[in-house]
């Protein structure tokens, strides 16, 4: 019986897929980092979860912690604010007014001089005189007071918050993905197809295993010369040799790739 051979040694094959398998691998897109986010819930223990570092999601995230506790409330200042400039501005507008309606002077000098009347009801009851300056300049301290009524509570209230709920913990290598596992292992797999059908259409040269058989020996026409194999020496083709250079090849990428 004659030695069945494999069509490739499975430790070439072990080989060729192993470091075809590392260098796609460390030459793949490189997992994004995480980071690290700790969550303090109010109710049951703290979690933490992991996003990339180019999520919108933890940019998002992040400029709400750092303005946390800072949000003014926009509205109710902004009002307070309108209403103690517009006071301010009429304040200003009428005590301007009044000095020119002393002083003999218009107001708009195109159009008619503006002058001050009097409402009279209809009961026949006295109008009471009413100082619009005096009455303006009252409004404006009452919405500067409202103003700083309001800073003072946002202040409490900021306060009374403490640190935020979330916190960020260290930023952590990403994963690899299935995704990439996978090309990797076809780009392997077709790499070691590759090489196992090099080899079978360019088989390296062998010394074959001669067997003594009498019977054989009497019954075959040819003459068996059998030489010392120090006298004679073995050449191998050039596919070979390439095929020699592209295993140290693929050993040699594999090493760089994993340093």
């Amino acid at each position: 019986m004659t030695e069945r051979k494999s069509w490739m040694p499975r430790l070439d094959i072990v080989f060729v897929f192993t470091t075809a398998f590392v260098i796609v691998l460390a030459n793949s897109p490189s997992p994004t980092p995480m980071q690290v986010v700790h969550v303090d819930a109010k109710v049951g223990p703290p979690q933490t979860y992991s996003l990339a570092v180019d999520d919108p999601r933890l940019r998002k995230l992040r400029r709400r912690v750092d303005t946390y506790g800072q949000a003014k409330p926009a509205a109710a200042l902004g009002k307070a604010r309108w209403q103690a400039e517009t006071a301010a501005f009429y304040a200003e507008r009428t005590l301007l007014d009044h000095t020119k309606l002393a002083a003999g002077q218009a107001s708009d000098k195109n159009g008619p001089a503006v002058m001050m009347v009097s409402y009279v009801s209809s009961n026949g009851d006295t109008p009471t005189k009413l100082n619009l300056v005096e009455y303006w300049n009252d409004f404006g301290a009452k919405c500067s007071q409202s103003i700083a009524t309001i800073e003072q509570k946002w202040q409490e209230q900021s306060a009374e918050l403490g640190p935020p709920p979330v916190s960020f913990g260290e930023i952590v290598p990403g994963t690899i993905n299935g995704g990439t596992m996978y090309v990797s292992t076809v780009l392997a797999i077709f790499v070691t197809i590759v090489m196992a059908v090099w080899r079978l259409c360019c088989p390296a040269r062998r010394w074959p295993d001669l067997q003594t058989d009498n019977a054989d020996s009497t019954e075959s026409s040819e003459l068996a010369i059998v030489l010392p194999r120090e006298s004679v020496k073995l050449h191998q083709t050039a596919m070979v040799h390439l095929r020699r250079v592209a295993y140290v090849g693929l050993l040699v990428l594999a090493a760089i790739s994993l340093a």
